[in-house]
């Protein structure tokens, strides 16, 4: 489990993150939401530790943040942020493989290959390996980007808005194949996420900021009601059932 205790990140006089406090349970999938500037990314970021926190502490199963070694802890941790280079001459398979970097950092091994052939496979881009990455549809790069992050073999993924620029057919099928990476494969995802009704379907835990605060933590079925909307967003929703999902509708 993750646990983030007091967590504040100033800059200036502005509060990126104010004495944030949350829990992310192992085998879940836990969605981080609120409008644009509420913190997401500065919380996603410092879990990552790609971004330095001014108070607070980060722990992984009771271990501080700060107290593991590079190496280790990127055979630990993989996050995949929202800008990534695709302009490389590189082809699919390639791509892939740099997520093996932390275990291996010379040669790749036939164990390796295995590795890297097994989440191209589950990624569903086997027929994508030696495609060069300037070639892919958006819908395609997310998949290969998450097929890298896949071979990393970490216990925790970071995604920060992989929805961004894809269709509505995609991004449902990447938002379940991210459920499954939880349910098949015992992953702790954390997504950066906007859609609300995606949230409902496909999402098992939430984290909810508003201006660097924190106004919700826990089961989605059980906090994201229509009052904790409204204080999110300032706007009235209506909430209903449909099958065994929930959706979202703006008043």
């Amino acid at each position: 489990m993750i646990e983030v205790t007091n967590l504040t990140k100033k800059y200036g006089k502005f509060y990126a993150l104010d004495q944030v406090s949350v829990d992310v349970h192992d085998g879940r999938v836990t969605a981080i939401i609120g409008e644009n500037g509420s913190g997401k990314t500065t919380l996603l970021n410092m879990m990552g530790r790609l971004t330095e926190e001014t108070e607070g502490i980060i722990r992984y199963n009771d271990c501080n943040i700060k107290d593991f070694k590079n190496r280790e802890f990127a055979q630990k941790v993989a996050i995949l942020k929202q800008n990534n280079m695709t302009n490389l001459r590189l082809t699919v398979y390639d791509l892939v493989s740099f997520g093996r970097f932390p275990h291996n950092q010379h040669k790749l091994t036939d164990e390796d290959e295995l590795i890297i052939l097994e989440s191209l496979s589950f990624m569903g881009c086997m027929d994508l390996k030696d495609k060069y990455i300037d070639q892919l549809s958006g819908g395609q790069l997310q998949r290969v980007y998450i097929a890298m992050i896949l071979v990393q073999d970490t216990d925790y993924i970071f995604l920060d808005e992989p929805l961004n620029n894809l269709d509505l057919k995609h991004a449902h099928e990447l938002m379940a194949l991210i459920q499954s990476l939880a349910i098949q494969r015992n992953k702790t995802v954390v997504i950066v996420m906007h859609d609300l009704n995606m949230v409902y379907r496909y999402v098992d835990d939430v984290i909810a900021l508003k201006h660097g605060r924190l106004i919700a933590n826990g089961a989605v079925d059980d906090v994201l009601n229509e009052s904790v909307l409204h204080r999110i967003y300032d706007m009235k929703f209506t909430i209903q059932s449909c099958t065994e999902h929930k959706v979202a509708f703006i008043e």
